[in-house]
């Protein structure tokens, strides 16, 4: 079944539609993938990866984060299990600074 098919079954709207692809589309870059198998492999590395880089890199919003990583759950790249779900972390200040405070000290070998 096409992901667009499954989209309007579930009655997600078109924006959302859009919004889905585009995240795919910016993972996949991100990711330099060219087989579609590629997205599987290592899934949870990438997308944790891909959410940190909009978390800190490009400074996205909570809001924003949680959409890409709901694109990324709805076309199955990832299968979170059900606890990371309830408990999955969105962008915040706080957690900006401390993950670049984390990757300073490890620049520095004192980590």
């Amino acid at each position: 079944m096409i992901i667009s098919d499954l989209m309007k079954r579930e009655h997600y709207s078109v924006n959302t539609e859009r919004a889905y692809s585009d995240w795919i589309k910016q993972f996949v870059k991100f990711h330099c993938l060219q087989a579609r198998e590629s997205l599987f492999v290592e899934a949870e590395n990438k997308v944790e990866k891909f959410l940190t880089y909009l978390a800190t890199e490009r400074d996205v919003s909570a809001s924003t984060q949680n959409q890409a990583f709901n694109a990324l759950v709805f076309y199955r790249i990832w299968k979170p299990p059900w606890y990371i779900l309830m408990f999955w972390r969105r962008a915040e200040k706080v957690l900006k600074v401390l993950l670049m405070i984390f990757d300073k000290l490890a620049d520095h070998g004192k980590m």
